[in-house]
């Protein structure tokens, strides 16, 4: 029984940990996460969701498909910090407005897109990730136009929003990966007040 309380809190104090961003696109990142591809979206159409990999993906907001490089979009990041190798166009979705709310159809452990402005400057950008309502991790990356967009990505989930901010608009998004919850999401709220409550009653000294 000691033994079964002492595996419950270790697991809820785990989840109540900060979990690390991911800033690199590199093989553990990629290797687990479906790739969304979206090159078949007519180019410029109004686009509020894309689906494919595990789950749909909602926008509440419209954007136009575009590429990197290309005329819509002159400069993008290449690898290491893209998964666009030097060779390759990236399709990508362009919104006007400086924030999105990402929607997964259902909760995901794993999440990342790549993202840069449109003006050749550079602009602090930021993601944050949430479950029921709780944020769950949070990426502040500053983003230049002038090949210098950058991954937002964690695989702290499960989460089911994330909150997309920046200083400077329009923006571009491209290269959404995901990969679906493989265990029943448990609120942080909760796991916090369980873990919480488990250490208050406190443990025996002497297992028997």
């Amino acid at each position: 029984m000691h033994l079964f309380v002492m595996i419950v809190l270790a697991v809820c104090l785990c989840r109540a940990l900060p979990a690390a961003v991911i800033l690199i696109p590199n093989a553990a990142y990629l290797d687990p996460a479906t790739y969304i591809d979206i090159s078949g979206v007519p180019a410029e159409a109004g686009v509020s969701s894309i689906s494919g990999g595990n789950f749909a993906i909602g926008f509440g907001s419209h954007g136009g498909r575009a590429c990197a490089p290309g005329l819509s979009r002159r400069t993008w990041s290449e690898a290491p910090d893209s998964q666009r190798l030097a060779d390759e166009v990236l399709p990508m979705l362009v919104f006007d407005g400086s924030g999105l709310i990402f929607t997964p159809s259902q909760p995901v452990t794993l999440f990342g897109f790549e993202a840069g402005p449109d003006n050749f400057g550079e602009y602090e950008t930021t993601a944050g990730f949430y479950y029921q309502h709780v944020g769950v991790d949070s990426s502040i990356r500053m983003v230049n136009g002038d090949g210098g967009s950058r991954l937002f990505a964690t695989d702290s989930g499960p989460f089911d929003s994330i909150v997309f901010s920046t200083t400077r608009e329009p923006l571009a998004l491209g290269a959404f990966r995901d990969a679906g919850a493989e265990i029943t999401p448990v609120p942080p709220a909760m796991s916090l007040l369980l873990a919480s409550g488990l250490i208050g009653l406190g443990l025996p000294g002497r297992w028997k």
